[in-house]
């Protein structure tokens, strides 16, 4: 897969690889995670728990242009070493790193368009106070979108058991957005389903 074909999500890329997706179906694959995004030209993204890689802001960075911004939130302060170390490499200007707390992104109160959550959400281990956060950081008519999977053999656990596998239902997501004060107008989206297990993600916007 060439580079231009690459740059998106890390976790992406490697189920695109796993379920043998063409270049075309990987194309609408990033295309249908855009569209939820509603990302525009100018635009400012916070991308929560992105980690050391530099792929996932990547993509981003160019879709919201040099007037826009994306910061990437994680709570592992080498791990953002490492990335800002890669994106200096790569020479982008409008993406810039942040320390976040394990409940708290440190996002200043109504001050990003969207936040994309990708395959990191069930790691929090305060999920509620940081629903909460990112409520208050979006501006009105932002997207939060959140992506997760779940195999068939998990769906009807509980929540401690799915996180073991790191794994999340979207029944469960969809209930906890719901109680932060979200509506997820689409319901949950299927991204790519195949040997028994769903990557899906959510859209959701704030409950007026």
């Amino acid at each position: 897969m060439n580079r231009r074909l690459r740059p998106f999500l890390l976790p992406l890329v490697a189920i695109t690889i796993a379920f043998a997706q063409t270049e075309e179906q990987y194309r609408q694959f990033i295309a249908h995670i855009q569209s939820a995004l509603a990302l525009k030209t100018g635009a400012v993204v916070a991308d929560i728990g992105t980690g050391e890689s530099p792929e996932q802001p990547l993509h981003v960075s160019k879709a919201v242009g040099d007037s826009g911004k994306v910061i990437c939130v994680d709570i592992d302060e080498k791990a953002l070493e490492k990335l800002q170390a890669k994106l200096n490499e790569d020479g982008l200007k409008n993406v810039v790193t942040q320390l976040g707390k394990p409940d708290d992104p440190m996002l200043p109160e109504k001050s990003v368009d969207a936040v994309l959550i990708a395959f990191a959400y069930h790691h929090f281990s305060e999920s509620s106070a940081m629903l909460a956060h990112i409520r208050d950081a979006l501006r009105p008519d932002g997207r939060l979108v959140i992506i997760e999977a779940i195999s068939d053999k998990n769906r009807s656990l509980s929540r401690e058991r799915q996180i073991q596998d790191h794994e999340l239902s979207a029944e469960i997501l969809s209930a906890e957005l719901k109680a932060a004060g979200f509506e997820i107008p689409n319901g949950a989206e299927t991204l790519v389903e195949n040997g028994g297990v769903r990557r899906y993600l959510v859209s959701a916007r704030i409950r007026p």
